[in-house]
């Protein structure tokens, strides 16, 4: 009897693992922004095991941020595939440059990889920002000035630039062919959704980026 009831007892504990227990994936259904008040969020609720994210590079200026949880941060890592010659960059929860990376430094690819276990990996767990981008299409403060170090090799992983403050505020620069669709392969990722609060907060930052427009191409449709 004693043993029934701890079979069934492990059942009912297999049935209420929580959500974190599952795996998601992500699709970009209208094209994501390119800023932080743009940004998409990877789920209709967080804290579901997000291990892929599929979109697509619209043109050569084109840039997709997405807002994902950290939960290991030493072993977290972001893969692209697919045809879009793609670089992957992390930002803090606000916008602070964390590391990147244009051609996977694992082999001749157009590919990107922000690696596990690396010199330039987040330290603490919690709420980044994710983007990719054409080569070619990088990250830039309120200034215009590149949020990552310019160190002239494509495999490199890309450390944040020195003496450049500020996060995130756009992209800029002549981006490259190919682009088109691609799928990022992430570990120790949860889902996440923006907090109105967070995204009203980063909208208004992104109003003021009304009057530098000129400092950035619109993307194609």
């Amino acid at each position: 009897m004693k043993k029934t009831i701890a079979v069934v007892g492990a059942l009912l504990a297999t049935l209420s693992l929580p959500s974190q227990a599952q795996a998601a994936t992500f699709t970009e259904v209208t094209d994501v922004g390119e800023t932080l008040g743009t940004a998409s969020g990877t789920g209709s609720t967080s804290g579901v095991v997000l291990t892929d994210i599929f979109g697509s590079l619209l043109s050569e200026t084109d840039a997709d941020i997405y807002l994902i949880n950290i939960t290991t941060p030493v072993s977290f890592s972001a893969v692209s595939s697919g045809s879009a010659d793609t670089q992957l960059f992390l930002f803090s929860a606000v916008g602070d440059a964390i590391y990147g990376n244009d051609d996977n430094p694992n082999g001749l690819s157009l590919q990107s990889l922000l690696p596990s276990n690396d010199t330039f990996s987040p330290t603490t767990s919690g709420l980044y920002y994710l983007a990719v981008s054409v080569a070619g299409y990088n990250p830039v403060n309120l200034i215009n000035q590149l949020l990552f170090t310019d160190t002239g090799f494509p495999t490199d992983i890309l450390s944040p630039a020195s003496g450049v403050s500020g996060p995130l505020f756009g992209f800029s620069g002549s981006g490259s062919t190919p682009f088109g669709a691609y799928t990022i392969t992430l570990t120790s990722a949860t889902t996440a959704v923006p907090e109105p609060s967070e995204v009203l907060g980063l909208l208004g930052m992104g109003g003021l980026g009304l009057g530098a427009a000129f400092r950035r191409k619109l993307k194609r449709a």
